[in-house]
């Protein structure tokens, strides 16, 4: 009977052990796993920001070829008014501009849909960040403020320049 008694508490101590020992491995595991999710939320800021600046930069180019193809498009029409030679010249200029404007809105398309692949393989990490309870700016509202900061300061700067130019 002692032996059983013994054999028992022998049980017991290795279930305790390994009950301990499963314990303290997930907690280490859910630090882990939490400085892993803290690490890929500021690899995917990065890449989302400079996908962001991307975007931004491209939407800009596509605001300057329509603004190219209007004052070409005006060019040719006051050339074919006028009998110009050189209407032929604005023609394929206007030709020219309207494929780098396909382009470039191809790369812009390209551009949107890595930025929606990554900010869906960044769900898991932002609702283990949420659960864990730890706070951060969000790289989707740091693209959107830096986007609406750099239009201010675009909008502030250009009747300044403006002026200059009177």
């Amino acid at each position: 009977m002692r032996c059983i008694g013994m054999m028992e508490e022998l049980v017991a101590e290795g279930c305790s052990a390994i009950k301990s020992r499963h314990d303290k491995t997930n907690e280490e595991l859910g630090d882990l796993r939490l400085q892993v999710h803290q690490e890929y939320l500021e690899a995917f800021r990065r890449l989302y920001k400079t996908l962001g600046q991307l975007v931004y930069k491209k939407e800009k180019r596509l605001e300057e070829i329509d603004r190219n193809i209007r004052t070409t498009h005006i060019q040719l029409e006051f050339a074919i008014e006028t009998f110009d030679p050189n209407a032929k010249k604005h023609s394929d200029a206007k030709k020219e501009l309207y494929k780098l404007r396909a382009q470039v809105e191809e790369e812009l398309e390209m551009l949107k849909d890595k930025m929606a692949q990554a900010l869906e393989m960044f769900g898991p990490t932002e609702d283990a960040l949420n659960q864990a309870g730890i706070e951060f700016v969000h790289p989707a509202e740091e693209v959107e403020d830096g986007n609406l900061t750099r239009r201010s300061r675009w909008s502030s700067t250009v009747p300044t320049w403006r002026s200059r130019r009177r």
